[in-house]
């Protein structure tokens, strides 16, 4: 766990186990005070009583009769006895009550010391003070006693009020704090997750402000601004379209656009719409870089469709090529021209030198004939040694003639293959179509024509006559 993970955790409530502990003490010191003070009072009463007993035996020495001498020793013995007991008996009662009963214990002694008898009053008196000492002091006790029993329940009580409490409030904190820890590591998670995944992610305020851009888009495009013209200004220029629908928030969403940077980088970008969205409220963009992709698909494109050796069309692609040309001419009401080549003389060539120089001059003749192709014409290997040009929007015959006297000019041009001077030429059969016309039959027609043509000793042309199926060559 992080320490700013940790910071936002919830703190424990104070009223706890150190709460229940509180409590518990406060309700016990309120026990054992009562305790005390009862034991007190208790003792209180019973000092009182025995001083209520030792004034007694005063009065039973005054009326024994018993010799001064020893009258006064008995004394000193019970006056020691009274003022340990009366001590006792004071501590639990107010300083005028001390005073008085000390007066009155002195009194009663000094009337005992006197040469007359003690007045009866007098005794009657103090014996009436002990007394109500005695039972108020009882009386404190039984109270004490009382309240020990109500603060002993009321302990109880309390104990097991706060022990409920603490349980429900720690189970509480417990519980909010799992949930903190969950709901904080998720959203580290998450947070992880977003800065270290392959994605650029923009969020776009509903007033076009670019309101979030995640640490990897920070890092790649730091010159964005905060405004969504400075996003859409970093793809590339044939993507302005898509620039635009950004900026008017009018993108389709939720489906992937494949769009490239001003960099040259591709990215597939999908917009999700959050707008109304109470934490986001506005349009989630996000890019992934798919320039492999997006390259080997390319490649694997060419590869379908372009012979490896010559870098022309290959049959795959020559025929989709034928069909596409055939359905225009058709839409336009126009004509095409195919023109099917194959080379005098390659045979020879793999005999004599091996088929690596028969690749060789492969490779140059299409190099040669890729370079002579215009706008409306597209070249292809047929198979072999044998290549196809078709030539679209064909205005007249002349015109397709001329393309072809061009190419076998181009092909009559000395080949350099390991040092050795190769010279080969190329027979051309042509054919025209239409619209109506079979992609097919258009090259079965341009490939009697060829033969036509090398039946005549090659190094020509010669149109196929699509109703006779006869052809003339022409040099």
């Amino acid at each position: 766990m992080t320490e700013a993970t940790k910071r936002r955790l919830p703190r424990p409530t104070a009223f706890g186990p150190v709460g229940v502990a509180v409590v518990v003490l406060v309700a016990l010191w309120f026990v054992v005070s009562n305790i005390t003070a009862s034991n007190d009072s208790q003792r209180a009463a019973r000092a009182a009583t025995a001083i209520r007993a030792d004034l007694a035996s005063i009065t039973v020495l005054e009326s024994a009769g018993v010799d001064p001498t020893d009258f006064e020793s008995e004394l000193v013995e019970v006056e020691a006895v009274l003022w340990r007991r009366l001590d006792i008996a004071v501590a639990d009662i107010g300083d005028a009550e001390e005073a008085l009963l000390r007066s009155l214990v002195t009194e009663r002694l000094d009337a005992a010391r006197s040469v007359e008898p003690t007045p009866a009053e007098v005794t009657d008196l103090i014996d009436r003070k002990f007394a109500a000492l005695a039972d108020d002091a009882g009386d404190r006790a039984d109270a004490a006693a009382s309240n020990t029993i109500r603060a002993a329940y009321l302990t109880g009580v309390l104990a097991l009020v706060a022990l409920l409490a603490a349980v429900s409030l720690t189970g509480r904190f417990r519980a909010r704090r799992a949930d903190s820890v969950a709901r904080t590591t998720a959203e580290d998670r998450h947070r992880a997750l977003l800065e270290n995944a392959p994605l650029l992610v923009y969020v776009i305020g509903g007033d076009g402000t670019l309101e979030y851009a995640s640490p990897r888009a920070q890092a790649s495009y730091g010159r964005i601004t905060a405004r969504v013209e400075s996003l859409a200004a970093q793809l590339a220029p044939e993507h302005a379209e898509f620039a635009r629908s950004l900026i008017d928030q009018t993108v389709e969403c939720d489906v992937p656009h494949i769009v490239q940077s001003a960099a040259g980088s591709w990215f597939e970008v999908v917009v999700s719409d959050h707008r109304g969205h109470p934490s986001i409220d506005g349009l989630v963009v996000t890019a992934r870089d798919v320039s492999e992709r997006v390259e080997l698909e390319a490649l694997l494109r060419r590869e379908a469709t372009e012979d490896s050796l010559t870098g022309t069309t290959n049959r795959r692609g020559l025929d989709r090529a034928l069909n596409a040309a055939v359905r225009s001419a058709e839409s336009a009401d126009a004509t095409l021209a195919v023109l099917l080549i194959d080379l005098d003389g390659f045979k020879q060539i793999n005999d004599m030198l091996g088929h690596g120089s028969g690749d060789d001059v492969l490779s140059q003749v299409g190099e040669r004939l890729r370079g002579l192709v215009r706008g409306t014409e597209q070249v292809a290997r047929y198979g072999g040694d044998e290549f196809a040009v078709i030539v679209q929007g064909v205005p007249s015959r002349a015109e397709v003639e001329a393309v072809a006297a061009r190419l076998l000019e181009a092909l009559r041009v000395p080949y350099v293959v390991e040092g050795e001077i190769i010279t080969l030429g190329a027979s051309i059969g042509i054919a025209l179509g239409t619209g109506g016309v079979e992609p097919s039959d258009l090259l079965g027609f341009a490939d009697r024509a060829m033969y036509a043509a090398k039946a005549a000793g090659g190094g020509c042309w010669c149109w196929a006559d699509q109703t006779t199926s006869s052809s003339t060559p022409r040099h």
